[in-house]
């Protein structure tokens, strides 16, 4: 009697130190962190993390950063910054919002960034009179479409306030689809629900730089 009851106790013995070890191997206490390009594949530089703790990380070269803790991490949260140059919103969206922090759940936490992609419109005023228009590109995510206004001196130079790159302007924005509208309007003023003077759609290089150009 006293054998079995030696042999039951020394198997709950054994069953709660592997209950003990099993949930040590669950803890985590370091975690490799990876500010993750999606449209190049690589690591990101340079991104600022920041941690419950109130501390501050910097991924280096590679886009990676260590986080170390004599505590267990698991379901602690990462937060990222709300704007990267670049990247326009740094966080992927869900719902139109993007995601400014990450949740631990194992020993390597990826955190995903997207490129905006960037359209440079070329424009050309063959007449060299004054005109006036605007381009709009359609089929935006989370905007569905964005406007900007094109207008032009006597000379065929653009009138642009906002940008100073001669005779060229860049929109970034992150399409919804491989293919993209564009529509043009001329006139005084941007209509947005009528029927444009010139449309077309082409192919976009996600997170590169679109070239359009446009004559008048």
């Amino acid at each position: 009697m006293k054998q079995k009851s030696l042999l039951f106790l020394t198997s709950l013995i054994i069953f709660i130190s592997l209950l003990g070890l099993s949930a040590c191997k669950k803890k985590i206490k370091e975690v490799r962190i990876i500010a993750f390009d999606l449209i190049e594949a690589k690591g990101i530089p340079g991104v600022t993390l920041y941690l419950e703790s109130g501390e501050t990380l910097t991924t280096d070269i590679k886009g990676e950063a260590i986080l170390t803790s004599r505590s267990d991490l698991k379901g602690d949260f990462v937060g990222i910054p709300s704007f990267l140059n670049k990247y326009g919103d740094a966080g992927l969206k869900q719902n139109c919002e993007p995601t400014i922090s990450y949740k631990i759940e194992s020993a390597i936490l990826i955190i995903p960034f997207r490129k905006k992609t960037v359209y440079t419109v070329r424009v050309k005023d063959e007449k060299k009179s004054e005109t006036s228009g605007c381009i709009i590109f359609s089929n935006i995510e989370c905007v569905e479409e964005v406007g900007t206004e094109i207008k032009f001196a006597t000379d065929g130079k653009l009138e642009l306030p906002r940008f100073n790159q001669g005779n060229s302007f860049s929109h970034p924005i992150y399409p919804n689809s491989s293919l993209q509208e564009v529509r043009i309007y001329y006139g005084s003023k941007c209509n947005f629900h009528g029927i444009p003077d010139t449309s077309f759609a082409f192919q976009v290089q996600l997170g590169d730089t679109n070239y359009i150009d446009l004559i008048f």
